[in-house]
């Protein structure tokens, strides 16, 4: 599980599955942990999500987060294969 700050949001980042057990549904992750993870400067992260290409944020008190399996997704679909 992971730390919030703000309780409010644990609430609406939580979901129930189907016995009633409380699950976390992703880590937020800051626009500079984004760009860490897939090596890519600022200016690109802000285009992209101006021009809706690849990652979306979500917006949450007027900071910007990008979900960890939005992300985990984006770098498995951009694999290249190069046993060709």
């Amino acid at each position: 599980m992971y730390f919030c700050s703000a309780p409010f949001l644990l609430d609406f980042f939580n979901f129930n599955d189907s016995r009633g057990n409380i699950l976390m549904a992703d880590k937020l992750l800051k626009p500079f942990e984004v760009q860490k993870r897939l090596g890519i400067s600022r200016a690109t992260l802000y285009d992209w999500s101006y021009k809706r290409i690849n990652l979306q944020p979500t917006k949450i008190g007027g900071s910007l987060r990008y979900l960890e399996s939005d992300v985990d997704e984006f770098v498995k679909s951009s694999r290249v294969d190069t046993n060709d």
